[in-house]
């Protein structure tokens, strides 16, 4: 008779919790917007793919923890998160207008490098892809409409009427630069010699030119003009239980396989 109270009360216990003596994890649901080749929706899988992806995959693997990936664009994304949706976002950069509604983690899940690219048959010998020679030699630059960048770079390149910060919709940029829409414009544009540099994320760069069959016309100077940390936060709006303690584990895992080698092998599948 014991036994069956002892049994009962552990039931009671597990039950009360939300749970069965069974019961695994639910399946959370993570959003992401494009940003190729770390994430982006692939047309002929029709699912979202990518570095990120596989990265996340691995870890909730080994945390027992089924996800699901969808795909939406940037505003879409953040609408869902706010709205407690979904219950993380990949590449979500650190902003304090954000915080209320995310859980930053410190370990970012990549880092973005920006260096400028040129033709590879253009004469940059003894350059080393700074601002300042971009600017001595009146350089045109191709920017992607919308794309924040760095102050330093827009100090270096002020709008028009002398402006020095980011402005979002802000449209009168400085001489040197050109506007486009999207990267592959941005290389295909560098390609035709109908610009002297882009700047651009040299991850995305070099997918973009692969992918274009451009890898034997353009380069980029090594120098770093700028990084810039993506995480991967959790949504502070979400139901999905003790999410903050799954956060944190997540952080965990991410730290070890980065100094494991496995995080670097998945990077190294995508980009050489």
């Amino acid at each position: 008779m014991v036994k069956y109270v002892i049994v009962y009360f552990t039931l009671s216990i597990i039950l009360a919790a939300g749970g069965s003596p069974n019961a695994s994890p639910q399946e959370l649901t993570i959003a992401s917007h494009p940003f190729p080749p770390w994430q982006f929706y692939n047309n002929r899988s029709q699912q979202v793919d990518g570095i990120n992806v596989e990265i996340v995959e691995h870890i909730f693997n080994e945390m027992n923890i089924k996800v699901n990936f969808i795909n939406q664009p940037w505003a879409m994304a953040w609408k869902t998160i706010k709205e407690g949706k979904a219950e993380a976002i990949m590449s979500a950069s650190r902003k304090p207008t954000r915080e209320p509604y995310l859980w930053y983690p410190k370990e970012d899940l990549w880092i973005s490098e920006y260096v400028f690219f040129y033709l590879r048959s253009d004469n940059s010998a003894g350059l080393i892809g700074s601002y300042a020679e971009m600017a001595k030699i009146n350089a045109t630059i191709g920017i992607v409409t919308g794309y924040s960048y760095h102050p330093g770079f827009w100090v270096a390149f002020p709008y028009e009427d002398g402006e020095t910060q980011y402005t979002p919709d802000k449209r009168n940029y400085h001489r040197q630069l050109y506007q486009v829409p999207t990267p592959n414009v941005l290389f295909n544009l560098l390609s035709s010699n109908r610009l002297d540099a882009a700047i651009n994320d040299k991850s995305i760069g070099l997918y973009s030119i692969k992918r274009l069959g451009l890898q034997d016309k353009i380069v980029h100077f090594d120098k770093v003009l700028f990084t810039k940390g993506y995480p991967m936060p959790f949504a502070k709006n979400s139901n999905y239980p003790d999410l903050k303690r799954v956060a944190a584990q997540f952080e965990s895992e991410l730290k070890a396989i980065k100094q494991n080698g496995v995080y670097q092998e998945i990077v190294s599948r995508w980009i050489h």
